[in-house]
């Protein structure tokens, strides 16, 4: 059976709703015959209200602070890293970092000397031991690293927690970290929203048609995390090249 176009668009927009609720947090739960729908903050919805609640955070502000940060922000880079998970024992497996124009400054997985990498982190980034066996220990790449984080600004997607992974594994090895100025651009971005909650990297990526490819790999993330940047400093802009005027 050949697929119109009315079908296709109609299949399209109900691809587009569900990803948006899932990004955005809402969540489906069945109750016997029934689908029944909640919203982040625990209370049931509806599919209209949610969607409506998700158009009114991706309203357009052109005259935002957070729009005026993006595009004053200068020799910026992008970072993410993917780990075996949020405890204190918990080590960083995967970093990248890209600058403001997406050339990629470094993309590696790190060793461990953990035994293996648990179920649920695996689950996220499909990182296994295996992969890890040849790949550079924490202390070969942080001269590379230390050197990025003294000449620029550094952005990241929940900066508070990588930034706090990074500090973990300077102390795991005796090293020195050197003084960073990073960006939250999880924070900015729910910021710009209006929205009390932070709101996911998906949520941005999907707000400023961002197609993600490998979500919850570092270099993948960061990548992302440069365009939902780009994004906002070329909100309220008519030819999309606002960024070049604000040294991007």
């Amino acid at each position: 059976m050949i697929e119109t176009r009315q079908q296709h668009a109609w299949k399209a927009r109900a691809e587009r709703e569900r990803a948006l609720l899932k990004a955005y947090s809402f969540k489906w739960y069945k109750d016997g015959d029934s689908w029944l729908l909640f919203a982040p903050g625990g209370e049931e919805t509806t599919k209209q209200v949610a969607l409506q609640e998700i158009r009114e955070l991706q309203k357009s502000k052109p005259w935002h602070e957070v729009v005026r940060w993006a595009r004053d922000l200068k020799n910026a880079v992008f970072l993410d890293s993917e780990t075996t998970g949020f405890g204190k024992e918990d080590v960083i497996i995967d970093i990248a970092v890209t600058d403001k124009d997406g050339k990629v400054l470094v993309n590696t997985l790190v060793h461990t000397e953990r035994e293996t990498i648990p179920k649920a982190a695996q689950d996220v980034h499909h990182i296994d031991k295996a992969m890890l066996c040849n790949a550079p220990m924490w202390t070969d790449i942080w001269p590379d690293l230390a050197d990025i984080f003294l000449q620029h600004p550094v952005i990241i997607y929940n900066a508070d927690y990588d930034m706090r992974m990074i500090r973990q594994m300077v102390e795991r090895y005796g090293l020195q970290m050197p003084a960073v100025t990073s960006h939250c651009l999880m924070k900015k971005y729910s910021e710009y929203c209006g929205c009390s909650r932070y709101l996911k990297l998906d949520a941005a990526c999907l707000h400023f048609d961002v197609r993600r490819k490998n979500s919850h790999r570092a270099l993948a993330d960061a990548q992302d995390s440069r365009h939902v940047l780009c994004g906002l400093a070329n909100v309220g802009s008519i030819d999309g090249h606002v960024q070049e005027s604000f040294g991007w």
